[in-house]
């Protein structure tokens, strides 16, 4: 990879948990890491686990797997946290923010867990389509203040506390599986996707162009003119590593 010129008001990003493949890839964009929510423009919700149905209001099914004590703690910080601080999740960080966004979740799906698919852009099913890996047991429902930028079409079947949805049965094998869900009141993009583990440019291309158009007012400074060469990520890295 080649050296581009970085903007010289690099926005900066916390994570919340420490993920390499993650910071690797904001450094990419052109991000500088803070270690503090404090300090940054962007905090990063991320993790492989569920999240509690007691958030949602629902029992948890049997063979749910996640950790309130993690939840709890999240919840706490995304309330703290200022308006105007971007908010990202990935994974089990992306139900979450759904969650506190107003949303809910399904407590199980099929066609997501480990898997590679195809996503839509919501608005044009014929025009714009591109794969993606995603690893997720859970499944995001959009809240009424959120707007759902990808979506797939993948489970056969769906399951929450009030009941088990077999979509082929029921002739809804159609029905729009978020994947990218936008709060823009609340400064909040939730990503069910992986980014680190996809073989393509478009998952990770689409992510960043929905922070710098809806997020950040087009400023242009995560767009593909911000990328670092790999020795510069290498440096961020160690120096963050070593502070």
């Amino acid at each position: 990879m080649s050296a581009h010129q970085v903007n010289a008001n690099r926005p900066s990003f916390c994570l919340l948990a420490d993920n390499a493949k993650l910071a690797s890839i904001f450094i990419n964009r052109g991000f500088t890491r803070q270690l503090s929510i404090h300090k940054a423009d962007v905090v990063v919700f991320s993790g492989r686990m569920s999240v509690t149905p007691f958030l949602y209001g629902e029992k948890s099914l049997e063979g749910i797997s996640y950790n309130i004590g993690k939840d709890k703690k999240e919840v706490a910080i995304f309330k703290k946290l200022p308006n105007k601080v971007i908010k990202v999740g990935f994974n089990r960080g992306a139900l979450l923010l759904n969650i506190l966004c107003g949303g809910r979740s399904y407590q199980m799906v099929s066609g997501h867990n480990d898997e590679e698919h195809l996503v839509y852009e919501q608005g044009h099913e014929k025009e714009t389509q591109f794969n993606v890996f995603s690893n997720h047991e859970q499944m995001m429902i959009t809240g009424p203040m959120g707007d759902t930028l990808l979506y797939a079409k993948e489970a056969i079947h769906k399951r929450g506390e009030k009941g088990h949805i077999v979509l082929q049965e029921t002739g809804l094998q159609y029905v729009r599986e978020p994947e990218v869900v936008l709060y823009p009141s609340f400064r909040t993009v939730c990503c069910q996707y992986e980014l680190g583990n996809n073989k393509w440019p478009l998952p990770e291309n689409f992510l960043f162009n929905v922070l710098d158009e809806r997020l950040f007012e087009y400023s242009g400074i995560t767009g593909a003119d911000t990328l670092r060469s790999d020795s510069e990520i290498a440096a961020e890295l160690a120096k963050n590593k070593d502070s």
